[in-house]
């Protein structure tokens, strides 16, 4: 199975962390720009030789939206669309691999602006579904996150999640259920992670797991070894193809120990 790692805050000290990845890996890299992205996959690559591939994960200003949805800044949007398409074409014509790009779809760290953009979200929710075909037609090789503890149609319907069989993309879920278990207590979120697991697979998703380290909210509950085995073990038996773990910079040796027993 491979074990991938996203990475929100691709800092210096966060992909040190890499010295307790002794296998091949991908990394989902948060950046605003294109531009950023680069720099950052050429300086990894360059330096760490088992990171095979990077997965450019966009990410806005806060008072545009932070992640994609129909309720980001639409300037944003078109903006962060047109910049993916022209990087894409430009690595056509010098015949290089295709851009990898992960979007995240979430509701705005900033609730209000649910409310705020709530007239833009059809014409925000066209958009997304017009790059979507795009992509698909420039060849990017396209990643896209749901927010799987919602039924799929609410997801669908939201603008949070869109066809993989439609628009050409991997699908990955995002259930992290050290979340979960904030709420629900740790034996039901674990019987609930199995359930919710049989059915990504049948989908042919990949898996977001964690947390073991916080996001951008600084608040958000994180587990331990065991859990992340425990998580492991369960995405391994159901024929899971890949999991990426949220988030590089809270590896430690401890967590290389239980990762490396399942790749």
């Amino acid at each position: 199975m491979k074990i991938s790692f996203f990475e929100e805050f691709p800092t210096a000290t966060n992909l040190a962390k890499l010295k307790y990845v002794s296998w091949d890996t991908k990394l989902y890299l948060a950046a605003p720009n294109v531009k950023e992205f680069l720099r950052l996959e050429k300086d990894i690559l360059k330096k760490y030789s088992n990171v095979k591939e990077c997965v450019y994960w966009p990410t806005l200003e806060i008072s545009e939206g932070y992640w994609v949805s129909p309720w980001t800044d639409t300037a944003a949007l078109s903006q962060l669309f047109k910049s993916l398409l022209l990087e894409q074409k430009r690595r056509g014509e010098k015949g290089e691999d295709s851009l990898s790009v992960m979007l995240d779809f979430e509701p705005p760290k900033l609730k209000r602006q649910i409310i705020s953009r709530f007239f833009s979200f059809s014409k925000n929710r066209r958009l997304i579904m017009n790059f979507l075909l795009d992509a698909k037609k420039a060849g990017i090789k396209l990643y896209n996150i749901e927010m799987s503890h919602l039924p799929e149609s609410i997801v669908w319907m939201l603008g949070l999640g869109y066809s993989p069989k439609a628009f050409g993309h991997k699908n990955i879920a995002m259930y992290y259920r050290s979340m979960l278990q904030r709420f629900v207590g740790a034996f039901i979120a674990k019987s609930r992670f199995v359930s919710r697991v049989r059915k990504f697979v049948k989908r042919d998703m990949i898996i977001g797991i964690g947390l073991i380290a916080g996001g951008i909210y600084e608040i958000e509950p994180v587990y331990g070894a065991k859990e992340l085995g425990e998580d492991l073990q369960i995405c391994s038996s159901t024929g899971c193809d890949e999991v990426i773990v949220f988030r590089l910079g809270g590896m430690n040796a401890g967590f290389e120990e239980v990762c490396e027993k399942y790749v």
